[in-house]
């Protein structure tokens, strides 16, 4: 091997690392920007505060991720979800039952899991007689 392929190689090789080093430094100040405005929006959608001694339904069961429910209608695929109405939410569901109002209650479908919110949604919503 001659010296001006190792030259060209070695320079290769210092130009791809720059471009590794250059880009995880890009996308580390776009992550930061990102995070603030989820926080910033997180703050905005906060929900009404849980029932004391309740807890929300975990996202990650597997029966909340069966049935597509969301907290914030905002989240809901609506693709996979074409059904979904924007006049329908947890509240006004025949398988809701209210803890406090209409902010948080129980539903048939996710019993013993915890409380949904009264603003929430799931591929399961049926009208309230």
């Amino acid at each position: 091997m001659n010296s001006n392929r190792r030259d060209f190689l070695k320079q290769g090789l210092l130009a791809l690392g720059s471009l590794f080093v250059i880009k995880g430094g890009i996308s580390s100040v776009f992550a930061a920007d990102k995070k603030a405005a989820a926080k910033k929006g997180a703050a905005a959608d906060k929900a009404a505060p849980l029932p004391a001694g309740q807890t929300e339904v975990p996202a990650t069961d597997a029966v909340v991720a069966a049935i597509g429910y969301k907290s914030n209608p905002k989240d809901i695929d609506k693709k996979k979800y074409a059904q979904y109405k924007a006049d329908q939410k947890c509240s006004n569901c025949a398988l809701y039952t209210a803890v406090d109002g209409k902010n948080w209650g129980n539903c048939t479908m996710l019993a013993g899991k915890g409380v949904v919110n009264g603003n929430g949604w799931c591929g399961s919503w049926s009208k309230k007689s």
